[in-house]
């Protein structure tokens, strides 16, 4: 499973690569499920597996709405994911965390188009219509966090933001948080040069579009809701307030007074 996705990186998505990873994804980690239900006070599972469902245009999918979807990739991502089986068969509340496009400026997808956009020479991918569902590493986190304490967190968890985007407007935000233009595109057919007509087809011109349907009805809150947001916060492009508020002083004898400049003071 380490060598998964240096392979996936290097080669093109065929069978020759897939079924070994579906092979080894099987055995080691139905093994590791049952090694958990072994152990002492093992009462919730989180098992994070990648959002690789299909939406129509006007209908976005929820939670679990379609299963996996198809293809090589989903294949995977299937299999991953009934292989935490033994661990609920034992009672265990187990989370099935689906994680959109996680966004990170050290890394990932936006860290690999960060420097390529910041030089203009970014640009949406084939006609650009296809969807992307994302979400901020820091709402990712609170959702983890959450699935581990929260009794209401179970079964399939769409991990992402209320709000997704076409490619074509994903690009255009980036180039505008960038300061940077958006107008050389990418050809449809050029990631299939490197990934295969797999590869090409299930991430980078994956068409995604799902809603959090089930965080929404546990009233989860999201730090960012809005992608220019996200983005400018993991690239540094935040715009901060030109004065903070001044933080309460602590007197002496402890008791906490307004700084200079509060109202009160």
């Amino acid at each position: 499973i380490a060598a998964a996705p240096t392979a996936m990186k290097t080669a093109r998505i065929t069978n020759a690569i897939t079924m070994p990873i579906i092979s080894a994804v099987c055995w080691s980690c139905r093994g590791t499920a049952k090694l958990l239900m072994g152990l002492p006070l093992t009462a919730v599972v989180l098992w994070t597996s990648w959002l690789l469902v299909r939406g129509l245009p006007d209908r976005p999918v929820a939670d679990g709405g379609t299963g996996t979807g198809e293809g090589p990739v989903a294949d995977i991502v299937r299999e991953w994911e009934d292989a935490c089986a033994p661990a609920r068969d034992a009672g265990a509340r187990v989370v099935n965390v689906r994680t959109g496009i996680a966004l990170s400026g050290a890394g990932g997808m936006l860290g690999a188009l960060a420097p390529l956009f910041s030089t203009g020479l970014g640009g949406k991918i084939g006609d650009g219509e296809q969807w992307l569902s994302w979400i901020a590493l820091d709402d990712l986190v609170d959702i983890y966090a959450h699935a581990v304490v929260d009794p209401r967190f179970e079964g399939a968890i769409n991990a992402a933001a209320p709000n997704p985007v076409r490619n074509s407007e994903f690009t255009e935000i980036l180039g505008h948080v960038l300061r940077r233009p958006t107008v050389i595109p990418v050809p449809a057919a050029a990631p299939a040069l490197v990934l295969g007509r797999d590869g090409a087809r299930e991430l980078a011109l994956a068409d995604q579009r799902v809603v959090p349907a089930r965080l929404a009805e546990l009233d989860h809150p999201f730090r960012f809701r809005s992608l220019s947001g996200a983005l400018a916060h993991e690239l540094g492009r935040e715009k901060l307030p030109d004065v903070l508020p001044d933080a309460p002083v602590e007197t002496p004898g402890g008791a906490a007074e307004s700084s200079p400049g509060e109202p009160g003071a």
